[in-house]
């Protein structure tokens, strides 16, 4: 194990306001979904079904309704051209890229974090951004050798050993959810299916974030129900195992009370690190002395071309490289400013920031793999049935579904 200390980050900024995320990132008011008669662009080819489905939404985003793709993906585009009605002075410029592309972030506190990184998204270098309470965040760089000079991770065709299987209570928000938690004896991601008279009613988001301590939000629950749930755990070689099914009341005796946040204090944190293979892939765990955030990346420049294999109706593969995409952080922050820089004027919900200390976001809400907030945490990339393209159907749902002492 290498040795390595660190700083870490105090989470800061606390959210100022719930009224300005009804601003649309991509359109103020939204467009009413109609029949577009406009031929296929080639990224309408390759990426029809995803077209389609968002095509079915009541509000689109113009740009995405005119099939003008590249303006907010391609690198070297500016949508801000194309809206002849936003004034030249408003337009901003494209801000230079950060040399790093952040992969993954666990957005849990942990001690323990494993990290399954495929070898074709690295070279010989990857980047762990370490953070906890009080302290900076450190970012180090990790050698990698060839995949070949590592041990092999060998597969025992085994699902993982799921126990302690546990209902740790109820949480009140816009809706109730309940907390499932488990362990399993080796690092795998997880999921719970639930319901009433079956298990197979509902089920969560699987999580891939490789753990062994497992806790699952299941929402929404119904109050004064009996409830059965199987969980689901997976490890890195596809194994799958289930235990249940389980049961849990919704009965209100069984109410958590609600906490601020999570203890992350201590000093400056020490970690440790190893590199395995796992199915021709780099395997990183990384064991810290106090609960730590981790975030990994790599080299951005590695996929600015990549290389993209279809296959046609026959089964015929065919092989290209696909044109230069702009970052996560450019499609969902950057690029929406380019248009609409008069709402960055006023009033607005805070972007590239992360929430504060304690603030769980829910899964539904993306952030960026480094864990900041951007326009897109709020609003749908291409169409939503809700106005302005949020997530949630109403503005206190929206605002709760981070700030629950807001209800």
């Amino acid at each position: 194990m290498h040795s390595l200390t660190c700083f870490s980050m105090r989470q800061l900024f606390l959210i100022t306001t719930m009224l300005c995320t009804f601003f649309l990132a991509g359109n103020a008011t939204g467009i009413a979904a109609t029949a577009d008669g406009s031929s296929d662009s080639e990224c309408v080819r390759c990426h029809e079904k995803m077209v389609n489905r968002a095509n079915m939404k009541r509000y689109i985003h113009k740009p995405f309704r005119e099939k003008k793709c590249t303006i907010c993906h391609l690198v070297g585009k500016d949508p801000s051209q194309e809206e002849t009605q936003q004034p030249a002075a408003k337009r901003s410029k494209q801000k230079t890229k950060e040399s790093i592309r952040w992969i993954s972030r666990h957005f849990d506190p942990s001690r323990v974090h494993w990290f399954l990184i495929p070898a074709s998204q690295v070279d010989d270098t990857l980047f762990l951004q370490v953070a906890g309470d009080q302290h900076k965040a450190t970012r180090i760089q990790i050698p990698l050798p060839p995949i070949s000079k590592l041990p092999v991770l060998k597969d025992d065709h085994q699902g993982p050993h799921i126990e302690n299987v546990s209902f740790i209570g109820l949480q009140r928000g816009v809706f109730l959810s309940a907390i499932i938690q488990w362990h399993t004896d080796r690092p795998a991601g997880g999921q719970v299916l639930y319901g009433i008279q079956s298990p197979d009613e509902n089920k969560t988001p699987f999580d891939p974030i490789l753990t062994t301590e497992h806790r699952m939000r299941l929402s929404p629950v119904l109050p004064g129900k009996k409830y059965q749930y199987t969980v689901v755990s997976i490890d890195v070689f596809g194994n799958v195992s289930k235990s249940g099914p389980h049961f849990f009341s919704t009965d209100k005796t069984y109410i958590l009370p609600r906490t601020d946040s999570d203890e992350t204090t201590g000093g400056k944190p020490r970690i440790q690190y190893s590199l395995s293979s796992v199915n021709g892939n780099y395997f990183l765990h990384v064991i810290a002395d106090q609960p730590t955030f981790m975030t990994i990346g790599v080299r951005r420049n590695l996929h600015k071309n990549a290389v993209i294999t279809t296959k046609d109706a026959t089964g015929k593969e065919k092989t290209f490289r696909h044109p230069p995409m702009k970052s996560r952080a450019e499609v969902s922050m950057t690029v929406c400013k380019s248009c609409h820089a008069s709402y960055w004027e006023g009033a607005t919900h805070p972007v590239g920031v992360r929430p504060r200390n304690g603030m769980r976001i829910p899964k539904e809400y993306p952030v960026l793999a480094d864990g900041r907030i951007t326009c897109m945490s709020c609003h749908q990339f291409h169409g939503s049935n809700y106005e302005a393209r949020v997530i949630r159907p109403s503005k206190k749902a929206l605002c709760i579904g981070c700030h629950k002492n807001y209800d």
